[in-house]
């Protein structure tokens, strides 16, 4: 594992020319890289002489302009989710309205909002919002600059299923391909794709 973080972290310095590693980060980064034998005691005992040599390094000041994005999905609403079973024949679909807040979302990270849908049998559904969705959140000191309100229509649809039974939506952030930070707890709801009625 460490190993192949430090080969991560040599290739992304490869890469990022403006990145410059200190002398300590080098040194460990070469050495990691020279190791053949990648048992535990070997690496430490490669790695063990560079760091008890290091001298203090001078922490950068904290960067007070990051903030964390966070996101309350308003609707639908936890206590009337459980109570209202969404009912809809099976392999049609089911519209539902959706809204949330999000809380320090940059511009450029719009299109990088996601809505995921997660099914009982695992199967997740991904929706991609589009960018008229969202507005700045108004207050009385007028819009905010990062802080915007979602709402959209997501739509459900499933084959049959016996019972009804919780679907998981929940707000994420596409960081990389394959790779989403999920901003809030899930909200569930109750669904229930039955069969086709036939009639005589």
């Amino acid at each position: 594992m460490l190993l192949q973080t430090a080969s991560d972290i040599s290739s992304f310095l490869d890469e990022k020319q403006e990145f410059q590693p200190d002398d300590l980060a080098t040194s460990l980064l070469n050495q990691l890289g020279s190791i053949v034998d990648p048992k535990p005691g070997r690496v430490f005992r490669e790695i063990l002489p560079l760091v008890q040599a290091a001298s203090p390094v001078k922490m950068p000041p904290p960067n007070v302009e990051i903030k964390m994005c966070v996101a309350n999905i308003l609707e639908p609403c936890p206590q009337m989710s459980q109570d209202n079973v969404i009912k809809v024949t099976a392999g049609l679909i089911a519209a539902l309205p959706f809204v949330a807040e999000i809380d320090n979302l940059q511009d450029a990270q719009k299109q990088d909002m996601r809505i995921k849908i997660k099914y009982p049998d695992q199967h997740t559904h991904t929706v991609v919002p589009k960018l008229s969705d969202f507005r700045k959140i108004m207050t009385e000191q007028g819009a905010h600059e990062t802080n915007v309100k979602l709402r959209t229509t997501i739509l459900l649809s499933h084959s049959v299923w016996t019972e009804a039974s919780s679907v998981e939506i929940t707000l994420c952030l596409a960081v990389r391909p394959g790779t989403e930070l999920e901003l809030c707890k899930p909200a569930k709801i109750l669904f229930a794709p039955k069969p086709v009625r036939r009639g005589i």
